[in-house]
């Protein structure tokens, strides 16, 4: 009779070895899970996606940017205020973030990067940008009534040649 309830029961040890395996395969279990969590809950948009230059892309819920077609678009999550964005070949990169205070704030940031070359204009859409440039970096904040968009774009190279790829992202903010 002991040794048929043995089989049944399992020894102390034996316990103590499922329960030690058990844990050491929980782990990456929890881990592989957590990622698969991430993933749907928005995590694929940060892998990125190319831009069809129509579909708005979020910068948190109440604003949007078309980025021109070809670009590549990364970092979007939701809940959060930034996107990166980059062109067809790559030397330029732009983070567009938002800042859910007044423009002036945002304006501030695009002065100091090169107060003497930094001018204000008003865009198509009726935002105002303020936006400072130099060689190979072009800072901007788009605003609006209550919030603005910096944009923060730098270059591998002169940044001359993407002045109209700028001006076209520009465009693309919408604040609502």
């Amino acid at each position: 009779m002991n040794a048929a309830a043995s089989w049944r029961r399992p020894s102390p040890r034996m316990r103590s070895r499922r329960r030690r395996a058990t844990a050491i395969l929980g782990v990456p279990l929890l881990v592989v899970l957590a990622s698969f969590a991430w993933l749907l809950v928005g995590g694929l948009d940060s892998f990125g996606h190319t831009a069809d230059g129509v579909t708005p892309t979020d910068i948190e819920s109440r604003t949007t940017v078309v980025v021109p077609a070809g670009w590549q678009v990364a970092g979007t999550r939701l809940g959060k205020d930034t996107v990166n964005v980059s062109t067809p070949d790559g030397v330029l990169t732009a983070t567009l973030r938002l800042v859910p205070v007044e423009p002036v704030v945002g304006y501030t940031e695009a002065w100091d990067v090169a107060p003497s070359l930094s001018r204000s204009e008003t865009l198509a859409s009726g935002l105002t940008v303020v936006h400072g440039l130099d060689d190979r970096r072009f800072v901007a904040a788009v605003g609006g009534e209550g919030a603005a968009v910096l944009v923060d774009a730098q270059a591998v190279q002169d940044l001359s040649s993407y002045l109209p790829a700028l001006a076209e992202l520009l465009e693309g903010i919408r604040l609502s």
